[in-house]
């Protein structure tokens, strides 16, 4: 289990993280192309993934990590409203709450810069905090549209929810229908090529010699 491998590999070096940090490690060959996602993270996740990223290379040579942060999910307890409450947020929705600890308000310009993610993907976190009611916006905002640079976002000390844990992750990233289909396309392509060469094998070592057009054939 590489969770608790990882624990004691922090105990060991006497590391506390400061928050709960759990992975799943997915073989990329077995799984569709997800939706990447590039941001600046918050100080302690940040930590923790360089932290594991050494403990798994410690243990594997010759594999790569690549942290698919648009499949991530988070809980933070949040204090800024009339009650405490729990919140399930994708990686991006807590990067941008995170920074209403040090500022009451900020533009849409100034979280593209803070947070260093492209503007179409941060109005489309920032749409669906405000349809939420987390977040308030001077100017309405939808998901399927960028969301003007002056535009102001505030924290919405009003927010009130009869459950304490509320799940804010249900969103979906949009991405570029034309990118997806082409994104589609290359990993049938890759998967038919897998078959082929398969078939091949599986062919050439029954039959040892075989021409080129009875191989096409088979």
């Amino acid at each position: 289990d590489s969770c608790a491998e990882f624990r004691d590999y922090l105990s060991n070096r006497n590391v506390d993280l400061g928050i709960d940090f759990n992975m799943l490690i997915l073989s990329s060959g077995s799984w569709p192309a997800l939706p990447t996602l590039k941001m600046h993270l918050p100080q302690k996740l940040n930590l923790a993934i360089e932290h594991f990223t050494s403990f798994y290379n410690s243990k594997h040579s010759g594999r790569k990590l690549t942290w698919v942060l648009s499949q991530s999910r988070g809980e933070m307890y949040a204090y800024g409203f009339g009650k405490k409450y729990v919140f399930t947020t994708t990686t991006a929705q807590m990067a941008v709450l995170l920074l209403f600890n040090d500022s009451v308000e900020y533009t849409v310009a100034s979280l593209v810069t803070s947070l260093g993610m492209d503007k179409k993907t941060l109005s489309q976190v920032l749409a669906s905090l405000v349809k939420n009611d987390v977040l308030k916006s001077s100017e309405g905002l939808d998901i399927s549209s960028e969301a003007k640079d002056d535009v102001v976002l505030t924290l919405n000390h009003g927010y009130f929810n009869k459950k304490v844990k509320v799940d804010l992750s249900k969103m979906v990233l949009r991405s570029d229908p034309k990118q997806e289909t082409e994104h589609v396309q290359k990993n049938v392509d890759e998967d038919r090529k897998s078959v082929i060469n398969a078939c091949i094998v599986r062919i050439m070592k029954t039959r040892k010699r075989i021409s080129h057009s009875q191989l096409m054939t088979e």
